[in-house]
């Protein structure tokens, strides 16, 4: 009898101290820090003031979390800690939203509201994000950071094709990727902003953004991805690649492009606008490699020179390009064959040969094997 009183008596005792150890692992804010912990505090402190009925006091809850945002956003390697504690009010700040009278207050909320739902997984096809900011302020997409910018480009990519197949207007959208292009296209992100456009059709507005900076990785993106384009948008895409390197005078990457293209008249004219010898000689092997003649003598090819023409209808006629590939040949000292020895040249080392046997072995291999094939 005493002692199953005292094993009552424990088990009594160890029963406040597991139901502790339960509520401390169900508390989620166990693992906060001070300073997290206060964040959390002063959100939800705003989230409650934003559903005050005063306009005022909503206009600096408001201000107040903006400012949280934009202080953690600009070094984000994550979710910043106040959209994350912004999540479990979603619902309520769509309520809030809903009943709200139109004006600033609900603009800089659906703002807010645009960005959480850029850091919350949706329902495929919602679109949140794209909804609630085209129902706020439009003109400041580049102070949320790239990553919102990134999400709403997707957003809108959708949301295009959708009012396309329904013949709706776009204007909206486009007014949009009026300000998400020119930020990727300065912000070292060419290829999503080559993406957006060609999703939305308006691929012609990439020219206009492109400067020395940033041409090389665009028309790189431009020629990479035009292989995976229906026609005629692959021609499209090498037409503006072109157009661009001749603005920026790149004229033998303007060439390999024309080239591409197929077209002879565009090949001429890439071939004219080079005023350079020495680059028009360059110009004039790269024809040669492919196989394409020009006239020389009339036409927008023509050069005047007499020297100049027979120099670059010799370089174009690869007529001279065995005595080129025999002065190279020179110039490397391979015009003889070599044995192993003679390529590693141990006789001026003074290594043993034994000491090399498993790599001249190895090249006597590969050397059969070419002599036999």
């Amino acid at each position: 009898m005493v002692a199953a009183s005292e094993k009552e008596e424990n088990k009594a005792a160890q029963e406040p101290k597991k139901q502790k150890d339960g509520k401390k692992k169900e508390d989620p804010d166990a693992d906060l820090s001070e300073e997290d912990l206060e964040l959390k505090t002063n959100i939800e402190l705003m989230v409650e003031r934003v559903k005050d009925s005063d306009a005022g006091v909503q206009k600096l809850a408001l201000d107040s979390i903006t400012k949280e945002i934009h202080t953690t956003t600009s070094s984000m390697t994550a979710v910043p800690k106040p959209l994350k504690f912004l999540r479990p009010h979603l619902d309520t700040l769509i309520e809030q939203f809903n009943s709200m009278a139109d004006g600033p207050n609900k603009k800089q909320l659906a703002d807010m509201l645009s960005l959480l739902c850029s850091a919350v997984a949706g329902k495929e096809g919602e679109r949140e994000g794209l909804r609630f900011k085209l129902q706020g302020n439009t003109d400041d997409l580049a102070t949320w950071g790239h990553e919102y910018m990134r999400h709403l480009a997707g957003e809108i990519s959708e949301e295009y094709k959708a009012r396309h197949e329904a013949n709706e207007p776009v204007d909206q959208l486009l007014q949009l990727v009026d300000q998400i292009v020119p930020y990727h296209m300065t912000h070292n992100a060419e290829p999503e902003a080559v993406d957006l456009l060609l999703e939305v059709d308006q691929l012609d507005q990439l020219e206009k953004h492109v400067d020395d900076t940033n041409f090389g990785r665009t028309c790189l993106y431009l020629v990479s991805c035009c292989a995976y384009l229906p026609e005629p948008e692959d021609t499209q895409v090498l037409k503006l690649a072109h157009r661009i390197y001749m603005s920026q005078k790149r004229y033998h990457d303007a060439l390999r492009v024309a080239l591409r293209l197929n077209d002879q008249a565009t090949v001429e004219e890439t071939f004219a606008a080079c005023t350079d010898m020495l680059e028009k000689r360059q110009l004039g092997y790269l024809l040669g490699r492919h196989n394409v003649a020009l006239d020389l003598e009339e036409g927008t090819a023509a050069v005047e020179d007499d020297t100049d023409r027979d120099t670059l209808r010799e370089i174009i006629s690869n007529s001279k390009l065995s005595e080129h590939f025999l002065a190279l040949a020179r110039d490397l000292d391979v015009m003889e064959p070599k044995v192993p020895e003679d390529v590693y040249k141990t006789h001026l080392t003074g290594t043993c040969l034994h000491q090399l046997v498993s790599v001249v072995t190895l090249a006597a291999v590969f050397e059969a094997c070419f002599d036999g094939s």
